[in-house]
């Protein structure tokens, strides 16, 4: 007989362990197994739990101006996300590279120069807890696609002149009615222990007074969190088949099998979506940090299938090996 796949398992990094779909079953009960979109804290990346939401409505895409109150001085913010592993719309999830962009304009009709300066700070601490720095803060006078919002151009978008580990601070001139434009992106990393799954930034530009009048001060922020979704598996697909050396047939519960014939047996592991659309990566280790080894190990028992038998040439075709696991790599004992 040919039973329908049984004794295939997921073993979660936590040891548990949560039977993958069969085949057969609905797909009511395969969606019910969708991917989680939560915060989640504790020891275990699967056993989410709900965290407080940020304090701040989420921003990203969304410009932000702000004027200093001198009305000498603007600020324009915005966040985009450049790419991401399952696509660009939905929330923030592990894998997205974000690009958060300033431009800074003087409004007046005075300028800041090199003896009466501007200074841009930011820190993306904040940041980082969740995410790896793709290319550091780096500014630039040229128009505003070669280094922000969403464009980056190595030749123009340059660094700024001091940045150590998250702080970054740049000095610099602005003419009457100029711009100044500054940029960074990160990448959202999927080990979802090691930071609060809350985004947030901060930069500001202060300056001495220009044309003699007061101090200017202004900020920019950025507030939105990261959806944590946890990747699936399933058995997709199993099936077993004649080749050669006979009738090519796939082969059902009860048919018989001759001597000689080649038997082939086919599985299909899937990572489907969830039922909102969206899933989670089984990632190999990302050389610049964003990503865990987190890739699945398929292991397969063929022992029923190569012991030697005697008698009729024609028998019951062998079971479907029982001892099919997928396991997290690194997790196989």
């Amino acid at each position: 007989m040919i039973p329908l796949l049984s004794g295939v398992v997921l073993t979660t990094p936590a040891g548990a362990t949560a039977p993958v779909p069969d085949p057969a079953a609905s797909a009511t009960d395969a969606s019910a197994a969708g991917a989680t979109s939560q915060r989640v804290s504790g020891d275990s990346p699967f056993t989410p739990a709900a965290q407080p939401a940020a304090v701040n409505p989420p921003t990203l895409g969304v410009p932000e101006v702000t004027v200093d109150p001198t009305g000498a001085l603007e600020l324009t913010s915005v966040v985009s996300r450049i790419s991401s592993t399952v696509g660009t719309s939905g929330p923030i999830r592990a894998g997205d590279v974000l690009q958060g962009h300033v431009a800074v304009k003087n409004l007046s009709s005075d300028a800041w120069t090199k003896d009466a300066p501007l200074v841009f700070s930011t820190d993306l601490a904040e940041l980082l807890d969740d995410s790896v720095l793709v290319s550091g803060v780096s500014q630039s006078t040229r128009a505003s696609n070669y280094c922000g919002p969403t464009g980056w151009n190595g030749n123009y978008c340059l660094p700024v002149e001091s940045q150590v580990g998250s702080a970054a601070t740049h000095t610099f001139a602005l003419a009457a009615g100029a711009t100044h434009y500054f940029s960074y992106r990160v990448q959202i990393d999927n080990d979802v222990l090691t930071g609060d799954q809350l985004l947030v930034n901060h930069a500001s530009v202060q300056g001495a007074a220009n044309g003699g009048g007061a101090p200017v001060a202004a900020q920019a922020s950025f507030n939105d969190d990261v959806t944590v979704l946890h990747p699936k598996a399933e058995i997709a697909n199993s099936v077993v088949s004649v080749v050669s050396g006979g009738e090519a047939r796939p082969l059902q519960p009860g048919d018989r099998v001759r001597a000689g014939e080649t038997l082939q047996y086919h599985v299909a592991v899937a990572n489907p979506f969830g039922a909102d659309g969206v899933g989670a990566d089984w990632t190999a280790a990302a050389a610049n940090g964003w990503a865990d080894d987190k890739r699945l190990t398929f292991t397969i028992d063929l022992a029923g299938w190569l012991a030697r038998r005697h008698g009729s040439c024609f028998r019951r075709a062998p079971e479907h090996p029982r001892s099919i696991k997928l396991w997290p790599h690194g997790m196989e004992t």
